[in-house]
């Protein structure tokens, strides 16, 4: 190696200690590099951030190894229940449209179009941590689970040790970018004292943007699953599980499946070991469907549903809330 690409690397370590782990203490690029030529020092460094530990320590992080909470309707639980999987949906499918451009409205280099483009290489899947309060939150299931006729599945991942994807809680309103304000002040500072700096600060932070949200949804207390496809989109698409399928707007959309256990269809490349697998392709374990408070028929459709268990061959404890949670099992 070099003295240059040496000085570079220096550089790079000085950027991490004096930026990069100021706001987020363990995180690390992925790659990281730069292009010199006639022994031109570079004056920019290209990097990925790893999903690996980046939350590790800062208001985003929360423990994944806990059950969660889908709000939806019954239609959409027999859907699952049949298909074997939950989806992750690109976030052209959200339904708020302000979606990452919230989080990247720290920075102004970024055009709204680009960030539409972008959007539809980052999936998400979001959920609620179980609680007790969530649970009550008569907002989640007016808004999620057909105005309280729906239900709420409760599961939890199979393994949390996903190597692809990254686990996060949603911040809410502007107070929560402070962690963003915080490096782009900085990346700055590192780049007035040592005339180098990363590339795209905007996409450097990409992931993270992806876990902000306007306060007006701060009720929905979501956390999330995210996985970003860091490849040009839609050619090198690559990962195992994906599918296309038509969404509510009439448009064809990509979506990634997490498949409940034991659901993964066999497939010898990915399937030879299966704790391995875990790590790119997760799945679910669903432990009980709570019926929601303003189902007009419980009792018949607990009895549906066990029909429907059997047809799945899923086992799972079947709930009635109303006032408090009743087991029909």
């Amino acid at each position: 190696m070099n003295d240059l690409s040496d000085k570079t690397f220096e550089l790079i370590a000085a950027y991490n200690k004096e930026v990069l782990h100021k706001c987020f203490p363990f995180a690390k690029f992925k790659e990281a590099g730069s292009i010199t030529s006639n022994n031109i020092p570079p004056r920019t460094f290209d990097a990925v951030i790893s999903n690996e530990g980046l939350f590790e320590n800062t208001d985003y992080k929360f423990n994944p190894d806990t059950h969660f909470i889908h709000f939806t309707s019954l239609p959409a639980l027999s859907q699952i229940l049949k298909s074997g999987f939950l989806r992750m949906s690109d976030f052209n499918c959200l339904s708020d449209k302000s979606e990452l451009h919230f989080g990247q409205k720290v920075f102004t280099t970024r055009k709204d179009e680009e960030l539409e483009k972008i959007k539809a290489n980052i999936y998400s899947l979001s959920a609620c941590l179980s609680s007790p309060n969530i649970i009550n939150n008569q907002h989640m299931w007016s808004q999620y689970a057909h105005k309280g006729m729906g239900c709420a599945i409760e599961y939890k991942f199979v393994t949390t040790n996903i190597h692809n994807m990254v686990f996060g809680k949603v911040l809410y309103g502007k107070e929560n970018l402070k962690n963003q304000q915080q490096l782009k002040k900085l990346n700055e500072q590192f780049k007035n004292k040592y005339d180098f700096e990363v590339t795209d600060l905007p996409m450097l932070l990409l992931k993270v943007s992806a876990f902000h949200k306007n306060i007006k949804y701060k009720n929905e207390q979501e956390v999330r699953l995210l996985f970003y496809n860091e490849s040009s989109y839609p050619k090198d698409f690559i990962h195992r599980n994906h599918y296309k399928d038509f969404y509510s707007d009439q448009q064809v959309r990509n979506f990634i499946k997490l498949y409940n256990k034991g659901k993964n269809p066999k497939n010898p490349e990915y399937h030879v070991d299966y704790e391995k697998n875990l790590m790119y392709a997760p799945e679910i374990e669903i432990f009980r469907v709570i019926i929601g408070p303003n189902n007009p028929n419980p009792l018949e459709d607990a009895q549906n549903l066990k029909l429907l268990q059997e047809e799945c061959k899923i086992q799972f404890d079947i709930c009635y809330f109303h006032k408090e949670i009743k087991s029909f099992n």
